[in-house]
C-alpha cells in the first residue's frame, strides 16, 4: 500500500495555498481547454474530409453515368445485336482511367447506419468497368479483325448483311461476335440504370449524415 504524504511549508500562509491552488487549477483548465479545442478541430477536419469524399464519390458516379449515357446514345440507330456487332463503327472512347472511386477515403461509411452502401458502391464501380471493358473488346475486334476483312473484300463502304459477315468470319466467330454485342448492350443499359440509383442512395445518405451541406446532385436528362 502506497502512502502519499504532503510536505507543508509552515512559513506559507493560507492565502499562499489558495494562490498556488488557483494557479494549478488554472493550468488544469487551460490544458483541458486546449485538449478539447484541438479535439474539436480534429473532428471538424475529419467531418470536412468525409463531406468532400462523399461529394467526390457522387461526382465520379455522375461522370461514369455520363460516359455510359453517351455510349448508349451511340447505340440508338442500330436496332439489333447484329447491327451493333458489325455495322456500328468503332468509337474511340476516352479511357476513363480516372473514374475510380477512392474507397479508402470512404471507409467511414462502414461506421454509418448503412455500411452496405460501401459494398454497393464497390459493385457499381465493377459494373462500370465491366461495361467499359465490353465496349473496348468489341471495338478492338472490329478494328483489328473485322475491318481488315471488309477492306480486303471491298465491303467497308457499306453495311454488311448477316450472310456476308458470317461468310467472312465463319459460324463460330460470327456467333461469338453477336453474343459479345448482346453482352455489351446489356452491361451498358444495366449500368445506366444502376448508376442513377447508386447516386440517389449516396446522396440521401450524405444529406442524412450532414444535413444542411451541399452535395453534387445528378439526374439523367435523357
Amino acid at each position: 500500500m502506497w502512502l502519499i504524504t504532503f510536505m507543508v511549508d509552515s512559513s506559507m500562509e493560507f492565502k499562499d495555498y489558495i494562490k498556488a491552488g488557483a494557479t494549478l487549477f488554472a493550468a488544469f483548465l487551460g490544458a483541458t481547454f486546449a485538449f478539447r479545442l484541438n479535439d474539436n478541430k480534429e473532428k471538424r477536419k475529419e467531418s470536412l474530409k468525409n463531406k468532400e469524399s462523399l461529394n467526390f464519390a457522387m461526382f465520379t458516379l455522375a461522370r461514369q453515368a455520363n460516359a455510359i449515357s453517351t455510349t448508349k446514345n451511340g447505340f440508338s440507330r442500330f436496332n439489333s445485336e447484329f447491327e451493333l456487332a458489325f455495322n456500328m463503327p468503332a468509337y474511340k472512347n476516352p479511357e476513363y482511367k480516372d473514374l475510380i472511386q477512392n474507397f479508402d477515403d470512404l471507409a467511414f461509411i462502414l461506421e454509418s447506419g448503412d455500411p452496405q452502401t460501401l459494398m454497393d458502391l464497390t459493385v457499381e464501380q465493377e459494373r462500370f468497368e465491366q461495361a467499359m471493358s465490353a465496349i473496348s473488346i468489341r471495338n478492338e475486334f472490329y478494328v483489328n479483325e473485322f475491318q481488315p476483312l471488309l477492306e480486303k473484300h471491298k465491303l467497308n463502304k457499306r453495311r454488311v448483311t448477316a450472310e456476308e459477315a458470317e461468310a467472312l468470319l465463319g459460324e463460330r466467330v460470327f456467333n461469338a461476335c453477336i453474343q459479345g454485342a448482346t453482352e455489351m448492350k446489356g452491361h451498358v443499359f444495366e449500368s445506366e440504370i444502376s448508376l442513377l440509383k447508386m447516386h440517389k442512395k449516396l446522396f440521401e445518405m450524405a444529406k442524412e449524415l450532414y444535413p444542411g451541406h451541399s452535395f453534387v446532385k445528378w439526374e439523367n436528362q435523357a
